[in-house]
C-alpha cells in the first residue's frame, strides 16, 4: 500500500484527489433552468475568498458571473440547500438556498433572474429560535404546491418527537409565507 501511495503521490494523482474534493466543498452546482427565459442553462453558487459567494451561469462556453455578494456578506458554509423555480411567474428561472444565520434562525434567501442578472433578497425568516437547521433531512424543492403558477417549496424536517414532515412555504411572487 505504501508502495502505491508514492507512487500515486509521484504522478499527481492524490494531489488532483485533494484538489476536486477541495472544489466540491466550495460549490453548489447542478442547479439547472431557464435563467434568462429563453433556454435551459447551468448555475452554479461558488465561494470566493473569505465570507463573499458568486453566482454564475454556464452559457455554453464559458462561466459568466451574474451575481456576487460583498465580502462579509454571505458565508458559503451556512447554505444548506438550494433549488431552481420560477418564484415570481415572470417565465424566468430563479434560485431559492435555504440560509443558516445561527441561533436556530433560518431564512430563504432568494436570486431572482431578470434574464442577465440576479437580484437578491430574503423572501422568509424563521427567526431566532425557531427552526433547527440540522433538523432538515434533505433537500428543499421547488413545487407548484397550490397551482397558481408560482413554484413554492418544500423542505423536509425532522420534529424533536420523530415524526418527519415536508413544510411547505408558499410564494406570493414576492415572499413566502407558510
Amino acid at each position: 500500500m505504501k508502495i502505491l501511495m508514492r507512487f500515486l503521490i509521484s504522478i499527481g494523482v492524490v494531489a488532483t484527489v485533494f484538489s476536486s474534493i477541495e472544489v466540491a466543498y466550495s460549490q453548489v452546482s447542478g442547479l439547472r433552468g431557464k435563467f434568462d427565459g429563453k433556454q435551459t442553462q447551468e448555475a452554479r453558487i461558488r465561494e470566493v475568498g473569505s465570507l463573499a459567494v458568486a453566482v454564475e451561469i454556464y452559457d455554453g462556453r464559458t462561466w459568466q458571473q451574474w451575481y456576487a455578494t460583498r465580502r462579509g456578506d454571505t458565508n458559503f458554509s451556512r447554505i444548506i440547500s438550494c433549488t431552481v423555480g420560477d418564484f415570481n411567474a415572470d417565465q424566468k428561472s430563479d434560485i431559492a438556498c435555504l440560509y443558516d444565520y445561527g441561533n436556530f434562525d433560518v431564512g430563504m434567501w432568494v436570486l431572482t433572474s431578470d434574464g442577465k442578472n440576479f437580484n437578491s433578497s430574503i423572501w422568509w425568516r424563521s427567526g431566532k429560535g425557531n427552526l433547527n437547521p440540522n433538523s432538515v433531512v434533505g433537500k428543499i424543492e421547488s413545487i407548484d404546491n397550490n397551482n397558481d403558477g408560482l413554484s413554492d417549496l418544500k423542505m423536509p424536517y425532522l420534529y424533536p418527537n420523530g415524526i418527519r414532515q415536508d413544510i411547505v412555504f408558499y410564494s406570493d411572487g414576492n415572499k413566502f409565507y407558510r
